[in-house]
């Protein structure tokens, strides 16, 4: 995963989606393994591994939305993408190439990578 979050955090702003896509296809794998490990180790030693990753992977989702939101007019954030659902606040800048979906019931957006 070290590996993984090294790519992700060197992606630089207007990195080409199909760099981004092969990101997260490498994160599906990093999953299967995860599973993998499950099976081998107990699900425990795996479900913990994966809150360990998946809380840094945020972190620096963070971290990378601040700096780019900074750069941004007065007012505005930066969308960063992820592979699940994500809301869309109104006032979010996404980057190109998302698949969008409305909630009619609660009136929000949501997006993610088309993968």
């Amino acid at each position: 995963a070290d590996g993984l979050t090294e790519w992700e955090d060197r992606l630089s702003f207007d990195a080409p989606l199909s760099t981004r896509r092969d990101l997260e296809r490498a994160w599906k794998h990093w999953h299967s393994i995860l599973f993998e490990y499950g099976h081998l180790n107990g699900a425990a030693a795996a479900e913990q591994w994966r809150a360990r990753v998946s809380a840094r992977r945020e972190s620096r989702r963070e971290d990378r939305a601040n700096r780019r939101t900074a750069q941004l007019p007065e007012g505005k954030v930066w969308f960063e993408a992820a592979q699940e659902w994500r809301e869309v606040l109104p006032t979010a800048i996404c980057p190109a190439g998302l698949e969008y979906r409305f909630d009619m019931v609660t009136g929000k957006n949501y997006a993610r990578l088309i993968v």
